[in-house]
This record gives C-alpha cells, structure tokens and sequence, in this order.
C-alpha cells in the first residue's frame, strides 16, 4: 500500500496534527512496511523547524522486538503501530517504560488501524468496529465506526 506515493501522502496529511510542535527525537515503527511513513514523518518534523537534527526512525519488529526496543525519553519518541485487534502492542511497550514515562509515550502512540472501540489512551488514525448485529468481523456491513472521534457512524 504504502509503495505508491499518493497513498504515503494521503497517511502523512492525516497524521500532521500528531506531531505538530513536537520535538521528536525518534520514531518508532512495529513493522518494516510502514517504515516509509516513519521517515517521511521525521522529514516533516525536521523540515518544520521543531527539531534541529532529524529523529531516528527504525522498526522494532512488533512483539518480538519490544525486548529490545529502549526508549529513553518517551515525551520526544512517537511510536506507530500499524494495526491492532485490541491496543495490547502499545500497551506492552508502555509497560517497559516508568510509570511516569507511561502517559507521554501513550500520547505518542498511533494506531493506524485499530479493530476495537476500546483504545487504552493511544491515539488512533482509523478505528473500525464490528456491527453489534453483525456476527461476521470484516465487510462493509460490518464497519459501524470508520473513526470514532469524528463520530461518524
């Protein structure tokens, strides 16, 4: 998806209002196919003026590699997670963190595609629900909200 510049353009767009006026220092992405969206998001943050060097932009393969993943100041770290069933990614990163670091590394946690209402503080791009009469989880029918804080329904 990602490989076509328009659709990075139309993600990077959608995603401005999360990182404006934030000096990030590093960006971290679950999986290597949305890594794209990562540096186009440290280019931005740069070109901005917000920062003075660009942030560090990696992936940190999902959950085989939150063990490794060091997060040193989760106020200037911004952390996307390309899709969740239930937010448990983001919950386990912020798990590794103190529980004063916790709040400032939700805030700047992204789901771009989250399946589930419940979003346990991280921030959300797109958040489709399943129809509660409805048994099948994928289809149109299926889709109550596209994005819940815009109220759409």
């Amino acid at each position: 998806v990602l490989e076509h510049p328009g659709n990075l353009s139309i993600l990077l767009f959608w995603m401005l209002p999360f990182i404006y006026k934030k000096e990030l220092t590093n960006i971290y992405v679950d999986t290597t196919g949305i890594l794209p969206l990562g540096i186009a998001l440290a280019y931005e943050v740069k070109n901005s003026g917000f920062v003075g060097k660009l942030p560090m932009t990696c992936s940190f393969k999902s959950y085989e590699g939150i063990a490794t993943l060091k997060i040193n100041n989760a106020e200037k770290t911004l952390v996307l997670i390309s899709a969740s069933m239930s937010g448990g990614l983001g919950k386990q990163i912020s798990e590794t963190l103190s529980n004063s670091e916790k709040p400032l590394l939700e805030k700047n946690t992204i789901n771009l595609y989250l399946h589930n209402h419940r979003n346990d503080g991280a921030l959300s791009l797109c958040v489709i629900n399943r129809h509660p009469k409805h048994e099948q989880v994928f289809g149109l029918k299926e889709m109550l909200l596209i994005n819940h804080y815009a109220g759409y329904e």
